[in-house]
């Protein structure tokens, strides 16, 4: 444990008691998905800086002081302006925690419908199963006797992973989009970067 607390010690800066999740890139391009024909706000983020958005978030923690920092050449500031990079990263992340939402309420109805479909099953499996408990002397009948109950119960396994487990991971998904959704997002040019130390992790998102 002590171990782990170091390396995420050294592997993320902390300023003003927040942990930097820091991006260096050498274009506002590099951060979003250029497929995507929506206008610069609206646009999906490149892959690889989402996943290293969310997989980092992940790693510190949802409830850890963070901040998103995009480090990007003195030039691109005359491209794009730094509120213009902030609204198009919480706009993506509002929206995937829009989706995270859709995917957690259809989780809860699809459980629902399985519920009932292995309570109708178990039901009606033990209900024939009783039903041939005077048959004792027949060997295939004690069998099948056996089999309808062991339907009965498989029949509700999806159900039951569906009600107590399959949401949870959901919930957290949707917990930490909402969290990145609201994220501080500071974007600083090269000039402006001389407070950072020069060993500074960044991650460079290929492009």
């Amino acid at each position: 444990m002590l171990a782990h607390s170091k390396k995420l010690k050294d592997r993320y800066r902390t300023e003003a008691g927040a942990k930097c999740l820091d991006i260096r890139l050498k274009s506002s391009l590099q951060l979003f998905d250029q497929r995507d024909p929506a206008p610069f706000r609206e646009k999906d983020l490149e892959d690889d800086a989402a996943e290293y958005i969310v997989g980092s978030l992940r790693e510190i923690g949802v409830n850890t002081p963070a901040k998103i920092v995009v480090q990007l050449p003195a030039d691109e500031e005359q491209t794009v302006s730094a509120d213009s990079i902030k609204n198009a990263i919480h706009s993506f992340f509002t929206h995937e925690a829009f989706k995270s939402q859709q995917k957690l309420t259809l989780n809860f109805q699809q459980s629902q419908i399985a519920m009932l479909i292995g309570l109708s099953c178990l039901f009606i499996f033990i209900f024939l199963s009783h039903q041939l408990e005077s048959f004792t002397d027949s060997f295939g009948l004690l069998m099948l006797k056996e089999a309808l109950n062991i339907l009965g119960w498989v029949a509700m396994w999806k159900p039951t992973e569906l009600t107590l487990y399959a949401w949870w991971p959901v919930w957290q998904e949707k917990r930490l989009n909402d969290r990145l959704s609201r994220i501080d997002v500071e974007v600083v040019y090269e000039h402006e970067v001389a407070s950072v130390a020069k060993d500074s992790q960044f991650q460079k998102v290929p492009g």
